[in-house]
């Protein structure tokens, strides 16, 4: 294992959240706050989660950290269905944190207790990774759990 990797820190939304509507390329967080106003709203009708890269993730020798833009991890059902999964889980507005800013990296770094280079980046969105990369992190760019999953392999053994 590379000693150097002590954690995985993995975006949220499409990375372990999904539409369940395939075709919907928007902005999961603004999605799910539309939705919830609906009081009959059933979270698991319009969303899935991505359980082949969990599983991943709860098999890993590594930490497993959550940044995330907002809240939708917070949702009862789901927040119920992923407790255990992660360390802990950081929201980029509840800290007030930017995720295209290389010194939020730095911040949850120290709220990890680890320095950047020793935390394994993933994130969907190209902007995110470089700001991980800049402030010290590894970073993956997610695009399939394939892709993921060997290169995480790659790097930590």
């Amino acid at each position: 294992m590379n000693k150097q990797i002590k954690a995985i820190l993995t975006d949220f939304s499409w990375v372990l959240l999904f539409p369940k509507d395939e075709k919907f390329t928007g902005k999961l967080n603004a999605f799910y706050e539309k939705l919830k106003e609906d009081s009959e709203f059933d979270f698991w009708d319009y969303f899935k989660l991505n359980d082949e890269l969990l599983n991943f993730y709860k098999n890993s020798p590594l930490d497993v950290y959550v940044f995330t833009s907002a809240y939708i991890q917070e949702h009862p059902p789901l927040a119920a269905k992923l407790d255990g999964f992660f360390k802990e889980t950081f929201s980029a507005a509840r800290l007030n944190l930017k995720k295209t800013e290389s010194d939020s990296y730095k911040t949850l770094a120290v709220e990890i207790n680890l320095k950047p280079e020793e935390i394994l980046f993933i994130d969907d969105r190209p902007e995110h990774n470089v700001a991980a990369k800049e402030a010290g992190m590894v970073a993956i760019q997610y695009q399939s759990n394939e892709q993921v999953m060997r290169e995480v392999d790659k790097i930590i053994n």
